[in-house]
């Protein structure tokens, strides 16, 4: 567990009795006696193992915070110091090139193309360093990778998204974090869980794709399959996930889908090779990411660069 968890363990174990418990627990549609922990402490660690696992912890905070009004100044404390410790070991990297790809410009070009990745993880529950840099990694490692340029805006805060769309020449945007009730989660003024409808996200693309060309946005995240099939009326190509995702499963399959984007497949073989791949890596349950096309284009057709041509095919 992260060390936010950890220290909301101790916030609900000082604050709620056992009885609190088990009504905290029936308004979350949660077996209290079916948690495997012993006592009010095992129950309540289990039930917050249950939600982070889920990546819905927001939403047992929200439920907390119900219960009990007064713990939330306590949460939102807790939430800044853990972030304010976190920027510090985040971005000071011995690698220089991290800063740089977050704060260099996006130059609009045919012969470069774009990628945008935006993160937020307000609750420091995801391995987002880990997924932004094997993408990195495997696009510098690709035979296109002068014709690539990785731009990263990772704590994106809500009030920043629309911004950071209108002037970014992206074009490929992904994001990766969390999603909830039709909802991205993003970082607030006060470095906690901002929220943006996907109402809004969906009007902020289709304002910008009026005069901006975008190939795909892909929202590495659980339940935004609804997000990738509003979107697609505006972009050439979406992808989302239905349902749950796991950090490892999200993580192979953006490996796979930008080694072989970078290196001149089509989106379509690309994702067709992600999904191949978290089969081969045995994941017990393959998650269902999805791919949604405009109607007006030809799936086969899409790039992120020229394409591969095999010299053995006439």
């Amino acid at each position: 567990m992260n060390k936010f968890v950890i220290n909301l363990l101790d916030l609900v174990q000082d604050h709620f009795n056992e009885e609190e418990v088990k009504t905290l627990c029936f308004k979350l549609d949660v077996d209290y006696d079916s948690l495997v922990g012993n006592g009010k402490e095992g129950k309540i660690r289990e039930l917050i193992h249950l939600f982070d696992k889920k990546r819905k912890i927001e939403v047992l905070i929200q439920e907390i915070i119900k219960s009990i009004p007064e713990i939330d100044p306590e949460i939102e404390k807790l939430r800044e110091q853990i972030s304010n410790e976190s920027s510090k070991k985040y971005y000071h990297l011995e690698d220089n090139k991290f800063s740089e790809d977050i704060q260099g410009p996006m130059p609009s070009s045919a012969n470069v193309a774009n990628v945008l990745f935006i993160s937020a993880n307000p609750l420091l529950n995801l391995e987002i360093k880990k997924e932004y840099d094997i993408i990195k990694s495997r696009i510098s490692e690709s035979s296109n990778s002068d014709k690539i340029r990785l731009v990263a805006a990772h704590d994106l805060k809500d009030i920043e998204l629309t911004n950071k769309l209108i002037t970014c020449n992206a074009d490929f945007i992904h994001f990766t974090g969390s999603a909830e009730d039709r909802k991205l989660i993003l970082v607030n003024e006060k470095n906690g869980a901002g929220a943006v409808s996907f109402d809004a996200v969906t009007k902020i693309v289709e304002v910008t794709s009026r005069y901006k060309h975008i190939k795909c946005v892909f929202v590495s995240a659980c339940n935004t399959a609804s997000l990738a099939e509003s979107l697609k009326s505006y972009v050439d190509c979406t992808i989302g996930v239905r349902g749950f995702i796991s950090d490892a499963a999200a993580i192979k399959f953006a490996e796979t889908f930008y080694t072989a984007l970078s290196n001149g497949f089509n989106i379509v073989d690309s994702y067709a090779l992600g999904i191949n791949d978290l089969k081969l890596t045995h994941f017990t349950a393959v998650p269902k990411i999805v791919i949604k096309y405009r109607k007006e284009v030809n799936p086969s057709d899409l790039f992120l660069v020229n394409k591969f041509r095999n010299p053995n095919i006439g």
